[in-house]
C-alpha cells in the first residue's frame, strides 16, 4: 500500500508478503526492502536509469521471486515430462479418405447463403489457389509465420531451464538462462498472435501426450507468472524514472500475525462436528435439501476434517487491514 504525501516529495509504503515469498533466512524480506528502496531513490535522484540500475533491480526481483520462480519453473518441467502416448480406442475399421474418393464429389461452384430476412445471397466458390493472400479476414496462428522463430525461441530456452537441477536454486546457469527468457517473453506476450501460435504449438506438441490440455494450461499459466516477474522490473524502473516522490522513500514492513503456540490452540474452543453441525452453530440457515446433501457427504466431511487441520496462511491483503 502506496500512502503518498500532500507535498509530493516522500512516499511511504506499508509492504506484507504471502507465504510463497518465504525466504531462507529472517531478514531476507527486509534486505530485499532496503536494496529496493536504495535503487528506487539513485533513479529518481538522477531522473533516469542507466543499464547497471536495470540490471541491479532485474537481480533483486529474481533473487526475491526464487521460491515463486522455482515453484513455476517445476511446473514447466512437469508439463514437458514424456510420458506414454495416451491409448486411443480401437473403433474398427473406418474408410480412409483418399485422393480418388474427394474427386470424385461434385464440385460445387457456389453456395447461397439466406440471412434472417429470407434474403438469398449467391457467392462464387473459389479454390484456395485462387484466394487472396492478402485477405483480411482474421488469421489463425497456423497462419503467422513471422511469430514461429519466437516461439521456438522460447520454447528452446524453457527446455533448458527443466532440465536444470530444482534444488540448486543458486545454479548460475538458471539466472542466465531467466535473464534471457523473461524480456524476450515478456516483449512479445503482449501480441495476441504470440499467445495464439504459443497455444497452437502447445496443443501440437502435447496432443498425443496423456492431458494435453492440462499440461497446456500449466504452461501458459507458468509463462505468464514469469511475464508478471519481469514486468515488475519494468514497472518499478518506469515509476523511479516518472515519479519524483521515489526520491525519498520510506518502506514498512507489515509482520504477520503470530501463530498461536500449541498449548494455546489446545486450549482454544476448536470447532468440532459436521459441516452441518457447524452450520448451525453459527447461526447459518441451510434453505434445501441441496445444500445439506452435499454437505453430509463422506467426501465433503473428509474434506473438512483435512482442511480443518491444515496450517492456516494470512493473505498479505489481510495483513494489510490488520495493520
Amino acid at each position: 500500500m502506496m500512502i503518498v504525501y500532500d507535498d509530493k516529495n516522500k512516499v511511504k509504503i506499508l509492504c506484507a508478503k504471502n507465504e510463497g515469498l518465504a525466504q531462507g533466512n529472517s531478514t531476507g524480506h527486509t534486505d530485499f526492502l532496503n536494496s529496493w528502496k536504495a535503487c528506487m531513490e539513485r533513479i529518481s535522484r538522477a531522473g533516469t536509469a542507466i543499464e547497471e540500475d536495470n540490471a541491479y533491480m532485474f537481480d533483486l526481483v529474481l533473487k526475491y521471486q526464487q521460491p515463486r520462480i522455482s515453484y513455476y519453473i517445476e511446473k514447466l518441467r512437469h508439463a514437458f515430462r514424456f510420458e506414454e502416448p495416451a491409448k486411443r480406442l480401437d473403433l474398427g475399421k473406418r474408410p480412409v479418405l483418399s485422393d480418388v474418393w474427394l474427386q470424385s464429389l461434385p464440385n460445387v461452384r457456389s453456395r447461397i447463403w439466406i440471412d434472417d430476412s429470407r434474403n438469398e445471397f449467391k457467392f462464387l466458390a473459389r479454390s484456395s489457389d485462387e484466394a487472396d493472400n492478402n485477405s483480411k479476414v482474421a488469421l489463425s496462428a497456423q497462419s503467422l509465420r513471422n511469430v514461429e522463430n519466437e516461439v521456438s525461441t522460447i520454447l528452446s530456452i524453457i527446455d533448458k531451464l527443466s532440465t536444470l537441477d530444482i534444488k540448486m536454486a543458486n545454479d548460475p546457469r538458471q539466472g542466465t538462462l531467466l535473464k534471457e527468457l523473461l524480456p524476450s517473453l515478456f516483449a512479445l506476450w503482449r501480441s495476441t498472435r504470440f499467445q495464439a501460435s504459443m497455444k497452437a504449438n502447445l496443443h501440437t506438441q502435447f496432443q498425443q501426450s496423456q492431458h494435453p490440455q492440462k499440461r497446456q494450461s500449466e504452461v501458459m499459466a507458468a509463462l505468464k507468472f514469469l511475464c508478471r516477474c519481469y514486468y515488475t522490473v519494468v514497472t518499478f524502473i518506469q515509476a523511479a524514472n516518472t515519479m519524483q516522490i521515489f526520491q525519498n522513500v520510506e518502506c514498512i514492513p507489515v509482520s504477520v500475525p503470530p501463530e498461536p503456540s500449541r498449548v494455546a490452540r489446545s486450549k482454544a474452543a476448536r470447532a468440532e462436528g459436521t459441516p452441518v453441525e457447524i452450520a448451525k452453530s453459527l447461526g447459518i440457515p441451510l434453505r434445501g435439501t441441496g445444500w445439506i446433501g452435499h454437505l453430509e457427504k463422506q467426501t465433503t466431511e473428509a474434506a473438512f476434517k483435512k482442511l480443518r487441520g491444515e496450517t492456516c496462511h494470512v493473505h498479505a491483503e489481510i495483513q494489510m487491514l490488520l495493520y
